[in-house]
């Protein structure tokens, strides 16, 4: 038993309590752990809180643990000369570069690499590291939390096009929301991500997220299930309904849930709610009005044809917010997003 609160409502950490996926976990370590991977990079998304940052790391400490070389770079700055200093400054590696007659002082990058030594001499000086770390049987992985289209990432993702043609063992995972990775995959010099696998992060099991509430707060199944069903499979909702149990125990769950979607609104939804185009947002709108509804009679309440209805379906879909539950049928997929959107978003 948990003697502190095991759940957390900041973003970008990981908590004590929650649910691990893992059938997507699994492949990735599988792959990655293979004599020929049939894969070296995973692209992961899903809308805000589905616990994209939380997957990544559990990954990264799984490797860790595996002797890897774990590297986690930032991709609003130079990230090949951040590399270079990652990897300069790892003290296994450190011999092994040493005793390949590789100067690491020469490249200043012993105490924080040396922004002025050119762009080319970054590139030579990582191949002749990717070299090492292949020579001693070494595998390095790279992670970048949260992936935008810059200029950085941009200059990143060519480079390891060209590393893993060159056979180097760099393997790479980013995650990102579905705008972000699909205005990077579209670069003319980067169409290599297209083929590159990408997990989508579905909704937590129903049954997973009741045991872990039924462990936690030692309920009942009904009880256990009546909070999953709340949360409704998404991951951040997970943590916050567990939070507000947690310091609300004698309270029965109903006299907390107008607190859980204030929180909701104020720490996932709202941002949510702002980076969704104007027709999505109709789209969204009318959806709310029922819940669930099926696309032709959407399609005629919003008066829109079929290829233009196609377009905010396909992407909303992608984005995380909607659902086709069965052939024909559209629905929310955000838990309580449709209350959100009557108490919050009114026209």
């Amino acid at each position: 038993m948990y003697k502190v609160n095991p759940f957390l409502v900041a973003f970008g950490q990981k908590p004590q309590c929650y649910v691990s996926r893992i059938t997507d976990y699994r492949n990735v370590v599988d792959n990655f752990n293979s004599v020929y991977p049939p894969t070296m990079c995973y692209m992961i998304t899903g809308v805000r809180g589905s616990g994209k940052t939380v997957f990544l790391t559990e990954l990264t400490d799984y490797f860790k643990r595996e002797d890897w070389i774990v590297v986690d770079l930032i991709p609003d700055n130079n990230m090949i000369s951040s590399l270079i200093s990652h990897l300069a400054n790892n003290k296994v590696l450190n011999k092994m570069f040493i005793k390949a007659d590789i100067s690491i002082n020469a490249f200043g990058v012993n105490v924080g690499f040396n922004n002025e030594v050119p762009a080319a001499n970054e590139e030579i000086i990582l191949e002749r590291m990717f070299k090492v770390l292949a020579d001693n049987g070494k595998r390095l992985l790279i992670a970048i939390d949260e992936v935008v289209n810059n200029e950085y990432v941009q200059r990143f993702a060519s480079l390891y096009q060209l590393w893993i043609r060159q056979n180097y063992p760099i393997f790479f995972l980013m995650t990102g929301l579905y705008e972000n990775i699909y205005e990077l995959q579209n670069e003319k010099t980067l169409t290599f991500l297209y083929r590159a696998p990408k997990i989508h992060l579905k909704p937590l099991d129903r049954i997973l997220v009741a045991e872990e509430y039924k462990n936690t707060f030692e309920i009942n199944d009904e009880e256990a299930y009546a909070m999953a069903d709340i949360v409704d499979g998404y991951s951040y909702a997970f943590q916050i309904l567990g939070y507000l149990k947690w310091d609300n125990k004698e309270k029965e769950i109903e006299d907390i849930l107008p607190q859980f979607d204030y929180m909701l609104k104020e720490y996932s939804y709202d941002k949510i709610w702002s980076e969704m185009s104007d027709n999505d947002r109709v789209v969204v709108r009318e959806i709310a009005k029922q819940q669930r509804t099926t696309v032709k009679e959407l399609r005629d309440r919003l008066d829109m044809p079929s290829n233009k209805f196609s377009v905010y379906r396909d992407r909303l879909i992608k984005k995380g917010i909607v659902d086709v539950p069965k052939y024909g049928e559209i629905s929310l997929i955000l838990p309580r997003f449709k209350e959100y959107i009557e108490h919050y978003q009114e026209i």
